[in-house]
This record gives C-alpha cells, sequence and structure tokens, in this order.
C-alpha cells in the first residue's frame, strides 16, 4: 500500500486543518466548571507533590531567617574586627562583641550613641562639621 502524501507538502499553499478539540472523560469537549487551584489546600494533604499552604510555606521562612542570623551572628562575634551598624542619624544600632578588646567599651555601651560621642572633644567637632553634624 501506498503512502499518501501529506496535502501540506503536496501543496505548499495548503492550509492545516485546526483538530477538533479532544474529548473529555465525561465525553464533552467543553472546559470544566471545577476551580483550578484545587491543589492549593491549607491543611497537609499527606500526598508528596501538593502545595502545603501558607501557615508551612511562613514557618520555612521563618527557619531560613533564623539560620541565616546564626551564620551571621556567629560570624560577627569570631572576627577579630569590630564589626558595627548605625542608623541614618549615625546612632549604634549594632556593635560585635570586640569592641572590647579594640576600644574598650561593652557593645551596651555604644547602642544609642553616635560615633562622635566616642571621639575627644575636638576630633568630635572637627570631624562632625564634615559629616554636617
Amino acid at each position: 500500500m501506498a503512502k499518501k502524501p501529506s496535502p501540506i507538502r503536496a501543496n505548499p499553499k495548503a492550509k492545516r486543518q485546526p483538530k477538533p478539540p479532544a474529548a473529555r472523560r465525561s465525553g464533552t469537549t467543553q472546559p470544566s466548571t471545577r476551580p483550578l487551584l484545587s491543589s492549593l489546600r491549607t491543611e497537609p494533604t499527606g500526598k508528596q507533590g501538593r502545595r502545603k499552604g501558607r501557615s508551612q510555606g511562613l514557618n520555612h521562612t521563618e527557619l531560613a531567617l533564623q539560620k541565616s542570623e546564626q551564620r551571621i551572628r556567629g560570624l560577627l562575634e569570631t572576627t577579630s574586627d569590630w564589626v558595627w551598624e548605625i542608623d541614618e542619624q549615625a546612632v549604634f544600632t549594632y556593635s560585635s562583641p570586640n569592641i572590647c578588646h579594640i576600644l574598650g567599651y561593652q557593645p551596651e555601651e555604644v547602642l544609642g550613641k553616635t560615633p562622635f560621642d566616642l571621639m575627644p572633644a575636638e576630633e568630635a567637632r572637627r570631624d562632625g562639621g564634615l559629616f554636617g553634624t
């Protein structure tokens, strides 16, 4: 039996005819009226591959954040440098424990102060002018 040539190959100007929509199990070709987001559940389903909901997603995010904070805290507390954080007004909001070895202050002593509070008065006036304080 000879193979029938494709109408597209036989006539390059011929257009393909669209295929009819596939029948569903119910025998209809109409779209389903079932909600599309049925796999989003707020309670665990026990089925692998299903979403577990926002509350468990938040718990996972919170755990990841805690692990990240622990990792950063470990780095900051074991480095030989003094690490600090200041806000927009140049007020210390964080100071690593190594400030004790470098400047002789406890970390809690500098919180709420500015770097200019730790300088001699003449130096604070000179450097404060450079920073507009």
